[in-house]
């Protein structure tokens, strides 16, 4: 058993609660209940993110940090994820060499050279201790008294023993929002391969449901990351989700073609549990992330005079430290560099119109549905002079990255759902499913809308594509044996290769970045436009590259 340390040391005070665990307007101030009044009447969160950015600039640069730590104060102690899971993820061993990252870790099966190894860390005490303090993070799924991760930024915010484990958000001196460093985002992805190396380890000894069980609990801590106000966390959040539905699918696809072991019993609970709307994994809970923008804002008070003019003793070692966030023996020459531009930088107050501009595209996009032709448009970001304003552009950065896995996290989720259920049917009937309708409703309550179908903006609920390869015969000698349908794939990570797939198996695709229906013969799992392109969801990509990978003698 992990156990959860005490906050050491002053917090900020608990004056705001994430959307998820605050009453109604409770203990806000004047201008955060008028962003909760307009979000409770369903107003856009457009009016929510010009509400904040329109509160009074700060004239101490450390209140921008306490407007931060607001937002992720107010959860009770006994629902802080971070007291509960970072000290465990802080004693975990390193990974071996072969598993060293999160696609190798989903990759590796129980019958690979590598397997001894990786089994014996995940089996070894710390690696233990950590997965059980994620299942206890995450065993409530209620929004409403589900843990949090209320992990606040800067070391005075911060209990000292998560300091000394180098588990915290390190500011700097004077801190910098801009330029914090996420110390404990690192040591996470150890949780993450663990979390991929024990879904393995059980499905291998016929535990699939329990497999699906532990890649679920780390879907559910990425969803909380979501909630977190700095885009490189909430990114990671939704790398998190992603990945982890790709494996519940890998881990589904393995079984059907072994022991068929999945549990039928907990199959619509584990399928409930996924939902992308009215769960716990609800993306429109969310409120935009506006770390960066504070940031900026923090920054620009820095950097700039009262008059408004570039202070020169502040501007190159700050822009400087900025630059440097992950490769720190670049401060020197970026400190030269940036003390040839101080001249040419815009005044403060056209700096501050700026900032607040981007803030409030930001809250607008949030609230756009991903095919909305507003979302085409260029984003201020995108616009922004970057010589004349060099410390928004060095604080703030693009949200597109975070839109589209966003828009991809909500096709993964429910492409996860129907391929468990299709996989219940599947076992129940002995009888491979013709047809989506078929795992409702004993397995789903209802077959998912394919959010890459633009169509859903004229008010349709389209669902995903369905097909079995092979089953056309027309045209074929009785006797004669269909040729196999030849999928092309564009992986992640290596060359694009091509797999024969025949009647053995259904195929589920999503539309994909052109939201046009091309058959499955080429597919590409990204939310950047691609044409003649589908996001395929069943067989999974990571099960069939894995198989390439074995083919051609890659993997062992």
């Amino acid at each position: 058993m992990t156990t959860p340390i005490a906050p050491l040391g002053p917090l900020v005070a608990n004056s705001y609660r994430p959307m998820s665990s605050r009453a109604p307007g409770r203990g806000l101030g004047r201008a955060a209940r008028a962003v909760h009044a307009a979000l409770a009447r369903g107003a856009a969160l457009a009016i929510a993110g010009a509400a904040l950015l329109g509160v009074a600039t700060p004239a101490v640069a450390d209140e921008f940090i306490d407007r931060l730590n607001k937002a992720v104060t107010g959860v009770p102690e006994p629902r802080r994820a971070e007291l509960v899971l970072l000290p465990a993820v802080a004693a975990m061993q390193a990974p071996p060499r072969a598993i060293d990252d999160r696609i190798r870790a989903g990759l590796l099966l129980s019958t690979m050279q590598d397997w001894p190894q990786a089994k014996a860390w995940v089996e070894a005490a710390e690696q233990r201790a950590a997965l059980d303090a994620l299942a206890t993070v995450t065993k409530e799924s209620d929004p409403l008294k589900a843990h949090a991760m209320s992990l606040q930024y800067g070391v005075d915010a911060t209990p000292r023993q998560l300091v000394r484990q180098r588990m915290y958000i390190e500011l700097g001196d004077p801190p910098l929002i801009a330029g914090a460093e996420l110390l404990y985002l690192q040591p996470l992805e150890r949780l993450v391969i663990a979390a991929h190396v024990e879904a393995t380890r059980l499905a291998a000894d016929g535990k699939v449901s329990e497999a699906i069980d532990v890649l679920s609990n780390l879907a559910q801590f990425g969803r909380m990351m979501v909630d977190r106000p700095l885009q490189r966390e909430a990114l990671w959040g939704l790398d998190v989700i992603i990945d982890s539905m790709e494996r519940i699918r890998d881990v589904v696809y393995l079984d059907t073609r072994g022991a068929r072991a999945m549990n039928l019993d907990r199959v619509r609970a584990q399928v409930d549990r996924i939902r992308p709307e009215g769960s716990f994994f609800d993306m429109r809970r969310t409120v935009v992330q506006l770390g960066e923008v504070f940031g900026a804002q923090q920054a620009l008070n820095l950097v700039y005079a009262a008059d408004g003019t570039v202070d020169s003793r502040t501007f190159a070692t700050t822009l400087s430290r900025l630059g440097s966030v992950e490769f720190p023996l670049r401060a020197f020459s970026e400190s030269a560099r940036w003390r040839s531009v101080q001249d040419t930088q815009a005044n403060k107050f056209d700096a501050d119109g700026v900032i607040r501009g981007i803030g409030s595209d930001f809250a607008r996009r949030w609230q756009l549905d991903w095919w909305d032709r507003q979302m085409q448009s260029p984003s201020p970001v995108q616009r922004l002079d970057r010589d004349k304003y060099a410390v928004i552009a060095a604080a703030v950065r693009e949200q597109r990255p975070i839109l589209d896995a966003r828009q991809i996290a909500r096709v993964e989720l429910s492409g996860t759902r129907l391929n468990i259920a299709m996989a219940a049917v599947w076992y129940n009937t002995r009888n491979m499913p013709t047809s989506l309708p078929m795992a409702r409703p004993r397995w789903i309550d209802s077959l998912d809308v394919d959010m890459f179908d633009s169509s859903r903006l004229e008010g349709r609920a389209p669902t995903f594509q369905f097909f079995i390869p092979t089953k056309d015969r027309r045209g074929l000698r009785p006797g004669e044996e269909a040729p196999p349908f030849v999928m092309n794939i564009v992986p992640p990570r290596g060359l694009p290769f091509s797999v024969p797939l025949r009647d053995d198996g259904w195929v589920l695709y999503s539309l994909g970045s052109d939201s046009k229906a091309n058959g499955a013969t080429r597919v590409q799992n990204t939310a950047t436009k691609v044409q003649n392109a589908d996001y395929l969801i069943w067989p999974p990509m990571i099960s069939l590259y894995r198989q390439h990978l074995l083919d051609t003698g890659d993997l062992k």
